[in-house]
């Protein structure tokens, strides 16, 4: 990865402890003005220049979308609209990420299988119930904490409270029990499905103790708890009555997502971008709303044009040069390689 430092604004230092970044925006034809203001105008402009009749931008910008879309979106930019704009140097900017890929199947990580849609799931829009730390050691996230029975054949965990989906409903032990059942669920075609080798496979492989204890069922093996750093939890009163077979043509991959994470999903743009707004609702206790405000990720196939716009500073970050790109990165000011430890 490439970034040139020079552009950010309100970022936290490496070790802050704070999540710095974490949503691209994807745009379809349409925007939400309540999440991207500066985009309104325009919007508005485009909407009457194309006679698209009465009422607000964000109403209009409705028109055409999936059922599914137009029940749950005035809802996120409802709940979003609650909460006072963090305040404080750090706050604020916007980091732009280029790649030459879209994000395949978008925020839905019972489906896609391609890596950088599940970074963004991970790290921007949803959360897993544990993650890596600084050390590469397991640590909870959605979970506050993670038990086992003295045989080995129960995995329980606890989830912190006050964690809500970006609609305002609460992330609970029905969502963590809705994901484990849909990914062994056949239809779904859950793309890691032998992270459940030795898991019961079954609805009774998982018991809702009460809202926020959920607990497994399995054999004893060498990394149970792998797996829960690898797939997001997915909202059960959004999805639940889906079909699995129908999860992966669901709008709520890539049209109108609604996550759990740092950063609420704001706009789509096929093949060219998606946007993501800082979540101001995210709790202290999982670190709190991001600095960024706003983060977004394009989608440029042509390599020589992602160094162009990395070296013209119309990116931040330029993921996977091209080795033969490697002098000329080298060789310009205010630009700098950065690597990964990278754990599948």
């Amino acid at each position: 990865m490439t970034i040139s430092p020079s552009r950010f604004s309100g970022l936290p230092a490496p070790d802050s402890g704070r999540v710095p970044m974490t949503k691209p925006s994807s745009f379809l034809p349409v925007a939400r003005p309540s999440l991207l203001r500066s985009a309104a105008g325009f919007l508005a402009l485009s909407l009457a220049a194309a006679g698209c009749g009465d009422g607000t931008p964000g109403e209009r910008a409705l028109r055409g979308m999936p059922a599914f879309c137009q029940e749950v979106m005035p809802a996120v930019d409802a709940w979003v609209a609650g909460f006072e704009t963090p305040v404080g140097e750090r706050y604020g900017g916007t980091a732009v990420v280029g790649s030459i890929g879209e994000i395949a199947d978008g925020m839905n990580g019972l489906v896609s299988s391609d890596y950088t849609a599940n970074q963004h799931q991970l790290f921007v829009n949803l959360m897993t119930l544990i993650r890596l730390d600084a050390g590469y050691e397991l640590e909870p996230y959605l979970a506050e904490s993670w038990s086992f029975n003295e045989a080995g054949t129960e995995l329980t965990f606890r989830l912190n409270e006050g964690i809500h989906w970006h609609d305002g409903t609460p992330t609970t032990a029905r969502d963590v029990a809705f994901t484990y059942r849909r990914a062994i669920d056949p239809a779904t075609a859950f793309p890691n499905s032998a992270f459940w080798t030795n898991y019961v496979r079954s609805d009774d492989g998982v018991e809702i103790l009460d809202d926020y204890t959920v607990r497994f069922h399995l054999q004893p093996h060498a990394e149970p708890l792998d797996p829960w750093r690898s797939t997001p939890i997915l909202p059960e009163h959004l999805l639940g009555d889906v079909p699995p077979s129908e999860l992966r043509q669901h709008p709520y991959g890539t049209r109108c997502p609604v996550g759990n994470g740092p950063f609420v999903f704001a706009e789509h743009r096929q093949d060219e971008s998606w946007t993501f707004i800082r979540n101001p609702g995210f709790p202290d206790v999982v670190g709190g709303p991001p600095f960024l405000e706003r983060y977004v990720y394009r989608v440029i196939p042509e390599q020589t044009t992602l160094l162009t716009e990395l070296l013209t500073e119309n990116l931040d970050y330029y993921v996977a040069p091209a080795p033969d790109q490697a002098p000329q990165i080298q060789a310009a000011s205010g630009v700098e390689f950065r690597d990964f430890v990278f754990r599948n």
